[in-house]
């Protein structure tokens, strides 16, 4: 009897101990998925605070880098013309006249003084131009003023202005061309007050010319530097060949370029 009773307790203590046994089994089980699941949550969070705190610092970078864009923009658009040209920095440059303007009557594509002006400020100046040209053929001072009031002309550095051929051709009243050439520069430094302005004393206007005179006095009232291509072309001895006609062929314009130049230098030495 005492035997029985001893297999029997030994049986409920085997069957207690497997039953313990598996439920132990199984708790540390579910301990140990629940730590995996913590652990993933936990190594989740963290990869997404890095990833945040490495986006925060993207983001900061960017904000840091626009900004200091903005700035050197911002300095660099104070600048003047003169501080612009000495320290390399890219000018923008606007061409407003008649055909002159637009090297009518040069030999080669190489011969337009506006391109080769651009060549040359960037050889002495290492600076860089954009150049705009609204030139026209038979382009009068009023109509210079008409495509000056369709077009933005603030981010500009050097204006040029190329007029009197056209208007001595079509009539154009002493009276009225000097008013619109007043107009004309009044209009810019309004529009402006930044520009260097040079007005284009042409070949084609010898040297008593009314028209050229009223350009002067324009250019005096102004405190402006013209830049005397008709003077230039009787310096050099031999006009004829300079010319095809009237008009300027490569060897001209070259001078129109060298002129402009020598204009542009006095600038920058007095500003």
């Amino acid at each position: 009897m005492n035997k029985k009773i001893g297999v029997v307790i030994i049986t409920f203590l085997f069957i207690s101990l497997v039953i313990v046994s598996v439920f132990g089994i199984k708790k540390s089980n579910e301990l140990q998925n629940k730590d995996k699941q913590e652990y993933a949550e936990w190594l989740q969070k963290n990869i997404i605070d890095q990833k945040k705190s490495e986006l925060g610092q993207a983001q900061k970078e960017v904000k840091e880098a626009e900004k200091e864009v903005k700035e050197t923009a911002a300095t660099e658009e104070n600048l003047d013309f003169n501080q612009k040209l000495q320290k390399g920095k890219s000018i923008n440059i606007l061409v407003l006249g008649d055909g002159l303007a637009l090297s009518q009557g040069k030999d080669t594509t190489d011969g337009s003084w506006d391109k080769n002006l651009v060549n040359l400020i960037k050889n002495t100046y290492k600076s860089d131009s954009q150049l705009k040209n609204l030139g026209e053929q038979g382009c009068t001072i009023i109509r210079g003023n008409e495509i000056l009031a369709s077009n933005d002309i603030h981010s500009f550095d050097l204006i040029l202005t190329c007029f009197g051929q056209s208007d001595r051709n079509k009539g154009v009243t002493l009276q009225d061309f000097k008013q619109g050439y007043t107009d004309l520069i009044k209009n810019i430094k309004s529009k402006n007050s930044k520009a260097v302005i040079i007005p284009i004393l042409p070949n084609t206007l010898n040297l008593e010319s009314d028209y050229r005179n009223q350009i002067l006095s324009v250019v005096k009232e102004n405190t402006l530097i013209a830049a005397d291509v008709k003077t230039a072309f009787l310096n050099t001895g031999n006009q004829s060949e300079l010319t095809v006609g009237v008009l300027p062929n490569d060897n001209g314009y070259k001078i129109y370029t060298q002129v402009i130049s020598e204009v542009i230098k006095q600038y920058t030495k007095t500003n």
